[in-house]
């Protein structure tokens, strides 16, 4: 595994769109607009690569994205894409984002020495090589290191087999 780093953004950008762009929470935000999906990917990224917990697979041929509980403020990259939000999804898409996303995050209540692991992406052509199983035993390896909790998230309720072979408990549902 490798860290992800600056110029890695558009490699990761790519992947992410490539894999989500049929998933539902996807959906519910950008309504399958390319564009959008990038807007949020690009989000997600800055967010993300601020706190250095980017991972990607020696190949490139996946992504986890994590955010952890020690980024104190956020940084200007991020609030420069935020801003964007309103004007490049419209106000019904922003609007629902806002409430699907404050809803979420009162169910994460990142706390200290916490991982979120926000989006973990891999290629549709690369699916079921163990590309993602890696990532996350990769994740976890760091969890005993240096978090006390992994919290993830799914839109698809096919992936909870998956993260519970993986050691990962059901804590909550909600439906969007």
């Amino acid at each position: 595994m490798i860290a992800a780093e600056r110029h890695h953004q558009n490699l990761v950008l790519d992947l992410i769109c490539t894999a989500f762009r049929d998933d539902p929470q996807f959906l519910t935000y950008t309504d399958g607009h390319p564009a959008k999906i990038r807007l949020i990917s690009r989000l997600i990224f800055e967010t993300c690569l601020a706190s250095n917990t980017i991972f990607l697979t020696e190949d490139l041929n996946a992504v986890a994205l994590c955010k952890t509980s020690k980024l104190s403020r956020p940084q200007m990259s991020v609030l420069r894409i935020q801003a964007m939000f309103p004007f490049i999804l419209g106000p019904k898409l922003f609007l629902r984002l806002l409430r699907i996303e404050h809803a979420l995050e009162k169910k994460r209540l990142l706390q200290d020495n916490q991982l979120y692991i926000w989006l973990l992406a891999t290629h549709p052509e690369h699916q079921g090589k163990g590309l993602a199983s890696g990532l996350l035993e990769h994740i976890n390896k760091l969890m005993v290191l240096s978090y006390k909790t992994i919290i993830l998230e799914t839109s698809k309720p096919s992936n909870l087999d998956y993260y519970q072979k993986r050691g990962y408990q059901m804590y909550d549902s909600m439906a969007v």
